[in-house]
């Protein structure tokens, strides 16, 4: 409890940084283009180009719950079509 909040403070879970990487996404997508970030307290506190890299410099001085995902650009959307494609189909 914290004597001047008065409240119990609540620890963050996975979910929460989960939540935060999530809701930082699209300022993320323009800072850290194809790049792996970790979300720690509702902050980006490392980055890099390999998830590797990432979760051993976040474990080698950090502890506590941490989401690490990859920043890549939105997907595109692929929808299979019932349609199929026949060669020559219809051509004289």
């Amino acid at each position: 409890m914290n004597p001047e909040w008065g409240t119990a403070l609540t620890p963050r879970t996975f979910s929460d940084e989960r939540a935060a990487f999530l809701s930082l996404l699209p300022a993320l997508r323009a800072r850290y283009p194809g790049q792996y970030v970790a979300v720690s307290n509702g902050d980006v506190v490392i980055h890099g180009i390999s998830r590797r890299d990432v979760t051993r410099r976040f474990f080698a001085g950090r502890k506590g719950p941490v989401y690490i995902g990859p920043v890549n650009p939105r997907r595109a959307v692929r929808q299979a079509s019932p349609f199929r494609v026949r060669p020559n189909a219809g051509l004289p």
